[in-house]
């Protein structure tokens, strides 16, 4: 039994230095009715704590309705944009830019012209994983 807490005792500073986290945020989406034109979402501003090092991230979007053909999603800090693949995933953000808050959800229907029904995106949620 000593020995078991003796190793116990050795292995706990190792998983404190592994210690992490998730953070979530949320916001309310917007409307448009016509394609080519950007929507920004509300800022979403997930509270970090400081030496986090970000290394996944989750989101999920929430439409009145179905998407238009031909809607591109992006999330998107101060230093760039990172194209979503859909409208809920999760993702791994090496290689990707910095996520310095604010950060916004971007909708841009590609094809110019008029969306029936509307874009109306609902609810934004983005879930950040981080290691410290």
């Amino acid at each position: 039994m000593p020995r078991a807490l003796l190793s116990l005792a050795l292995l706990l500073p190792l998983a404190a230095t592994a210690a992490g986290g998730s953070v979530t945020a949320a916001s309310m989406g917007g409307i448009t009715g016509a394609g080519g034109q950007t929507l920004v979402s509300r800022a979403l501003a997930p509270a970090l704590p400081p030496g986090a090092r970000p290394y996944s991230l989750s989101w999920r979007i929430q439409l009145l309705g179905n998407p238009p053909a031909g809607l591109n999603i992006a999330l998107c800090a101060p230093g760039g944009c990172l194209p979503l693949p859909g409208l809920a995933g999760r993702m791994s953000l090496s290689g990707a830019p910095a996520l310095a808050a604010p950060l916004h959800f971007t909708y841009r229907v590609a094809r110019p012209g008029r969306i029936v029904p509307a874009l109306n995106v609902v609810q934004n949620q983005l879930t950040i994983n981080y290691r410290q």
